[in-house]
């Protein structure tokens, strides 16, 4: 799923242990800092 005004930014879903979950990718978020504190994958 992709966002009409804001083409950098789209959905993806995954799953994990079973449930079905809805994940934002942002690929300007870098670029001007992203909003996370930590990352679950460092």
């Amino acid at each position: 799923m992709v966002n009409i005004e804001q083409p950098f930014i789209y959905y993806k879903m995954v799953k994990i242990r079973g449930r079905d979950i809805t994940v934002q990718v942002d690929f300007l978020s870098g670029e001007y800092g992203g909003t996370s504190e930590k990352s679950i994958f460092r």
